[in-house]
């Protein structure tokens, strides 16, 4: 199969469309904003549209700052939602109407991980206990694939 990278500003109106459809579609990941969960140009992420009853965790597709990112949901104030990359330290307060996607599932290493998976879930709540260590594991995780790699 012939991949072709599209940036997403060029393809975002198709999949706002798509997902207003009630499609799903699917999305490779690029960045490193979502390790170490999501890979970049590694890890492919399966999406609906984003409902009513999201919740903290869960990763969503929304716009910020005329830019469009998929980013985990910390906390869920009246009508904002409190979103934060897994590898970023800050926050970013994003109103429901910015949001359009849910991601349902993501595919690391040929095995797909739903997003209500215990096993996930746990993961996540460890990774958020974490948060004041980030930078320094982070750091450390970059130096051991380094050293790997060389």
């Amino acid at each position: 199969m012939n991949k072709q990278m599209i940036m997403s500003h060029d393809i975002m109106p198709l999949i706002k469309e798509l997902l207003e459809q009630d499609q799903e579609v699917i999305l490779t990941v690029s960045g490193t904003s979502m390790n170490p969960f999501y890979h970049d140009k590694k890890t492919i992420v399966k999406l609906l549209k984003a409902n009513q009853n999201m919740q903290r965790f869960d990763v969503v597709l929304y716009e910020y700052q005329g830019r469009y990112r998929l980013h985990r949901i910390i906390k869920v104030e009246d009508d904002v939602y409190v979103i934060c990359g897994d590898a970023l330290t800050s926050y970013e307060y994003v109103s429901r109407d910015k949001i359009f996607g849910l991601v349902i599932a993501y595919k690391n290493k040929q095995k797909w991980i739903h997003r209500q998976s215990t096993l996930n879930h746990l993961y996540i709540s460890i990774w958020s206990l974490l948060r004041p260590f980030r930078r320094i594991l982070l750091r450390i995780s970059r130096r051991k694939k380094r050293d790997r790699n060389n």
